[in-house]
């Protein structure tokens, strides 16, 4: 009894010493209201932030807007597969409620944020027939703790418990349960941005007006007490036009800073920029973009998120008979889709030097076939071809077979055996 009758001793004095303040209203006049430094970092908030949100939505929107084939190794050739029906799942529509870009674009992002990102796969005995994206912050781990030969079991927030291998599982640790993400590696940083951004609301909702402290020479009736404190309300209401006067004797002492003071302009800058760092993001890609900043956000930022997709694709989505054999790749190609320029002159190199025919490049542009020569190989008359195994050398001009350690054959067609 003694030490809560102490307590309230001492609130007593504390409102007696304040002319009838309480503490917390004495708080509110010093601080500005209530100051409440923790901030939940999550998915949602992280959000908040523009430089963040800005640059998780330029990494996952390029890698989801990227289309994903499937090839397979025949006869010592590559051969590209367009029949399958997981490509419609990967590039058209997951399932019946989703596309295939917003559930790639939420795995990339929770990805970037958490770590680990999650495509479970809906399935009729071996065949996938829908892909729903999971949020990590909706699974749990189960491991078995060994060092060796470690395995895990996924708890879903639904209370069901699936195997690793149910998933498309992209992670930038060595197991799922290990990765962490932006929110957890770099949580000072984003909880000091949402302070600032707290900050600049509080700024903008009273005007810019200075907080402070009034003092006064002699103590003041409670009446006059309630009036400064209404009027003291007002002027940190939303209505700017509102004025305080002050009694003589009552004097005003600023115990705030400003925007300018606290250079949140400045912070503001140097944090977006270690965001950009963070994400492999070439700071002047924002602030002055060229193409070889572009060049360096693509291989430093995008390249290794679409391996870890690749090899994801390969390990959950191909039966255990078709490792080895069928691969999936990302089209990278699509993203000179937007640069014609670009895109024309790769297809003039690509035909000039026989890597491509007119006809695939055509297909690529989605357009029709050429009747009759459209399949053919472009050659350069100019060219001499030679043959390493038989030291020969053909020369496609005057169609004639030299042999280095012989002499000069003449050839009455154009089939060169062995070259």
């Amino acid at each position: 009894m003694g030490l809560f009758n102490f307590k309230k001793v001492e609130e007593e004095k504390v409102s007696i010493a304040n002319n009838g303040m309480t503490t917390q209203e004495l708080k509110d006049v010093l601080l500005g209201g209530n100051v409440n430094t923790e901030v939940a970092i999550n998915r949602d908030t992280i959000k908040q932030i523009p430089a963040f949100k800005s640059a998780i939505d330029l990494i996952s929107s390029i890698i989801a807007s990227l289309p994903i084939v499937l090839y397979k190794h025949e006869d010592g050739e590559v051969v590209r597969v367009v029949d399958d029906e997981r490509l419609f799942l990967l590039n058209l529509e997951c399932n019946h409620l989703s596309s295939a870009y917003a559930s790639k674009k939420a795995m990339i992002e929770d990805y970037l944020i958490n770590g680990k990102g999650f495509l479970y796969m809906n399935k009729d005995k071996n065949k996938v027939k829908s892909l729903v994206q999971v949020d990590a912050e909706n699974i749990t781990f189960l491991s078995n703790f060994n060092v060796l030969e470690p395995d895990l079991k996924l708890c879903v927030s639904n209370g069901e418990n699936k195997e690793l291998y149910d998933f498309v599982c992209i992670c930038n640790g060595a197991t799922p349960e290990k990765s962490k993400g932006l929110i957890h590696t770099n949580a000072d940083l984003i909880a000091t941005m949402l302070l600032s951004l707290n900050q600049e609301k509080k700024l903008g909702r009273t005007g810019g007006v200075n907080r402070g402290i009034l003092t006064a020479k002699s103590r003041l009736s409670q009446s006059a007490i309630d009036t400064l404190k209404q009027a003291w309300k007002n002027l940190y209401s939303d209505d700017n036009n509102n004025a305080i006067v002050l009694n003589d004797g009552i004097e005003f002492q600023n115990v705030s800073s400003n925007a300018k003071d606290m250079q949140l302009n400045e912070n503001k800058k140097v944090n977006s920029n270690h965001v950009y760092s963070l994400l492999n993001i070439p700071v002047d890609l924002v602030n002055q973009p060229t193409e070889e900043n572009f060049q360096a956000f693509l291989k430093l930022a995008i390249d290794p998120i679409l391996t870890l997709l690749e090899q994801a694709l390969c390990i959950s989505m191909l039966k255990e008979n078709e490792k080895g054999k069928l691969f999936f790749k990302v089209d990278t190609s699509e993203i000179l889709k937007s640069d014609i320029e670009k895109r024309f002159k790769a297809w003039e190199i690509a035909l000039k030097n026989s890597i491509l025919t007119v006809d695939e490049i055509r297909a690529k542009e989605n357009l029709t076939k050429l009747p009759n020569i459209g399949s053919f190989v472009k050659l350069n008359l100019a060219d001499v071809l030679y043959n390493p195994a038989t030291n020969e050398i053909f020369n496609t001009n005057s169609s004639t077979t030299t042999n280095l350690n012989e002499g000069t054959t003449p050839k009455n067609n154009l089939e060169v055996e062995n070259v």
